[in-house]
C-alpha cells in the first residue's frame, strides 16, 4: 500500500475500517484453503495446546473418535489464526 492510499484512508476512519475487514477476509479466504495440518503449524504454542485439549474434550467427553473431532475443530483454526 503506498503512502497516498494510506493518508486517504486514515482521513477517513469508517472507510480504513472497511478496507481492513475487507483485507481480514481476503486472508481468511486464502487461509480456509490449507490443509489442516498447515494451519495447526502457524498456531502459537497456546492455541496448539487450546486446540489439542479441545480435541481430546471433544473424544473423552463428547463420545466422538479422533477424524470426527479433527472434522468439528478444522474449521475453526483459520479463524484462530485470523483472531
Amino acid at each position: 500500500m503506498d503512502a497516498r492510499v494510506k493518508n486517504q484512508l486514515s482521513a477517513n476512519p469508517r472507510q480504513d475500517r472497511l478496507h481492513r475487514r475487507a483485507e481480514e477476509t481476503n486472508k481468511y479466504e486464502q487461509l480456509k484453503r490449507l490443509p489442516a495440518d498447515q494451519l495447526t503449524g502457524k498456531l502459537t504454542k497456546k492455541n496448539q495446546n487450546y486446540l489439542a485439549s479441545l480435541k481430546q474434550a471433544l473424544k473423552s467427553e463428547g463420545g466422538l473418535d479422533q477424524t470426527e473431532a479433527e472434522d468439528l475443530t478444522a474449521p475453526l483454526l483459520a479463524k484462530i489464526i485470523i483472531a
